[in-house]
């Protein structure tokens, strides 16, 4: 039985946060190429997430970086916002949440 994306993703994701692993680099770049990833285009590897666009936070707040409870939390990656490029970010989390308490607060006056 064959793994789901995401299941891929998470996967790969310990393998490229482990500091002892060593990644059969061709594995790696069929990793990126999976992901839609092609540095001979132009892309260039996130190096927070290492193209995963996943990253593990030290605790429950992940990106939004508000109070969070004392766990590790799987999370979409605040420096790429899951593309796994870092020349071509997708969408900012932040900014979003930013844009809808402002709209919220002229709403209210």
């Amino acid at each position: 039985m064959g793994r789901t994306k995401s299941s891929k993703v998470l996967l790969m994701t310990k393998l490229l946060t482990k500091k002892e692993t060593k990644m059969d680099k061709g594995k790696y770049e069929e990793f990126l190429s999976w992901r839609g990833i092609c540095k001979e285009e132009g892309d260039i590897v996130c190096d927070k997430c290492n193209g995963s666009g996943i990253s593990v936070y030290g605790n429950t707040a992940t990106w939004s970086s508000s109070c969070g409870g004392n766990a590790m939390t799987r999370g979409v990656c605040d420096k790429c916002w899951g593309s796994g490029k870092s020349n071509a970010p997708w969408v900012n989390l932040r900014k979003v949440m930013a844009s809808i308490k402002i709209k919220e607060a002229d709403d209210e006056t």
